[in-house]
């Protein structure tokens, strides 16, 4: 699927939360930060799919950082308050 205009806003808070979630050293934070938006600004086009636009983002991530699966930490989150509600306990 092409990439929106609205599109734009979501990649931007992908990269930020990504950038987040995968670097708990300030320092590196802001450099995947940096980077994650100037890759959005390089690559950001009604004529490219949105989904290859954060495969990048990610790859750059992966590359600073080391870690290999940046939302790692909120995943488990959400796989355990899902369990939770499942289970009919509390999250």
């Amino acid at each position: 699927m092409k990439t929106r205009g609205d599109c734009y806003a979501c990649l931007r808070r992908l990269a930020l939360q990504a950038a987040e979630f995968a670097a708990l050293n300030p320092g590196t934070r802001q450099k995947v930060t940096a980077k994650g938006l100037e890759i959005l600004e390089a690559n950001f086009s009604l004529d490219e799919v949105s989904i290859v636009i954060a495969a990048k983002i990610y790859e750059a991530i992966r590359e600073i950082t080391g870690n290999t699966d940046p939302l790692q930490r909120i995943e488990r989150r959400g796989n355990k308050s899902s369990k939770g509600i499942v289970s009919g306990g509390s999250p």
